[in-house]
């Protein structure tokens, strides 16, 4: 008798890791993008802190465009470093006085993702 394994021992493993992986994949990246829109949600609200700290402390309203006042509180120090946007194709937006991540542009899973926020989180977030 040899030793080894049979090729239907092989099939059966090989099947067995292929459903595996189409399970865990599209499992991970949906994490991930999660991970990416909280962590967007993270920063808009530090940025946000720190755009009402300068405005309070200089008397100056911000009212440039969102990369400006990133660049801006930056530079002057009431930032530790310029925020990027971490989902694909998001930007950063000023509405109604407020930094919030903008994922119109984004794919469809991100913009799904939006729907399972809680209603502080979507204060940061625009979807359309």
């Amino acid at each position: 008798m040899k030793n080894g394994f049979t090729l239907i021992e092989l099939i059966i493993v090989l099947a067995i890791m292929t459903i595996l992986g189409a399970i865990a994949v599209p499992n991970f990246l949906n994490t991930s993008s999660k991970a990416r829109l909280k962590a967007d949600i993270q920063s808009a609200r530090i940025i946000e802190n720190a755009k009402a700290l300068y405005e309070s402390e200089t008397g100056i309203i911000l009212n440039d465009t969102a990369t400006e006042i990133i660049n801006k509180l930056a530079e002057s120090g009431y930032l530790k470093k310029k925020f990027l946007p971490q989902v694909d194709k998001a930007v950063w937006i000023l509405e109604d006085q407020i930094i919030k991540i903008n994922i119109s542009g984004c794919d469809e899973a991100i913009k799904n993702l939006y729907d399972n926020l809680s209603d502080d989180e979507k204060l940061y977030v625009k979807k359309s």
